[in-house]
This record gives structure tokens, C-alpha cells and sequence, in this order.
């Protein structure tokens, strides 16, 4: 669970360049505790669809993604402050304790029934 509802929780790693979070993501499907500094994430094709891949106390503020296909993923204490999704798919995902403050998504496909959200509320600030 975040400590504090818009920062990370502490021993993260920053991830300069969209190659370098491309490389963690190949080699493993567990991403955890990272720090996303790129404005953009938009790999190409094959690399665009991110299957079976949980992310836990990963932040993407202020990234565009642009067409990303999400199947079956699970998000669990990350940041999406101010993100923008640009023609991307989610299938079947989860999202847990996340802070979508001021997210946005502009013609992008989201599975309703599959979505799962759960919010705790002591994590909203009043």
C-alpha cells in the first residue's frame, strides 16, 4: 500500500529511457519499484502489447502512452498522475491502491466488465 498517496513508496529505481523499461519488462513479469522519468511510452509492435504483467510501486506521472495493448495485467500501488492513454487497450486488467489523479484517456478501449478497481479510502485525501 502507498505510504503517501502521490509519491512512491521508498528503494525505487529510476528508469531513464523506454528502452531501459522495455528491457525489464522482457525479462521478467513482475515489475516492481520503479521510477518511469520519459515523457512518452510508445514502443512499436511486438513490444507495444504488455501481457500478463504486474506492476507494483511503479510511477508513470505525466506519461503519454500511446498505443499500448494491456492484457491481463495487474497494477498495484502505482501513480498515473496527469497520464494520458492515446489509443491504447485494456483487457482484463486490475488496478489496486493506484493514484489516477488527473489521468486521461483519449480513444482508448477499456474493457468494463474485466476492469477491476479497488480504492481504499485512507488512501484519499480530503
Amino acid at each position: 500500500m502507498l505510504k503517501d498517496f502521490f509519491k512512491l513508496n521508498s528503494d525505487f529505481k529510476v528508469v531513464k529511457t523506454e528502452d531501459e523499461l522495455l528491457e525489464l519488462i522482457r525479462h521478467a513479469d513482475s515489475i516492481k519499484d520503479i521510477l518511469y522519468e520519459p515523457e512518452t511510452f510508445a514502443p512499436k509492435r511486438p513490444q507495444n502489447r504488455l501481457n500478463h504483467k504486474t506492476f507494483t510501486n511503479v510511477s508513470f506521472s505525466k506519461t503519454d502512452f500511446t498505443s499500448i495493448e494491456f492484457k491481463k495485467c495487474k497494477f498495484v500501488d502505482c501513480l498515473f498522475i496527469g497520464t494520458k492513454f492515446i489509443l491504447c487497450e485494456f483487457h482484463d486488467c486490475q488496478f489496486e491502491g493506484c493514484n489516477p489523479y488527473k489521468a486521461s484517456f483519449e480513444k482508448t478501449y477499456i474493457a468494463l466488465k474485466s476492469l477491476r478497481i479497488s480504492w481504499t479510502p485512507r488512501n484519499i485525501a480530503i
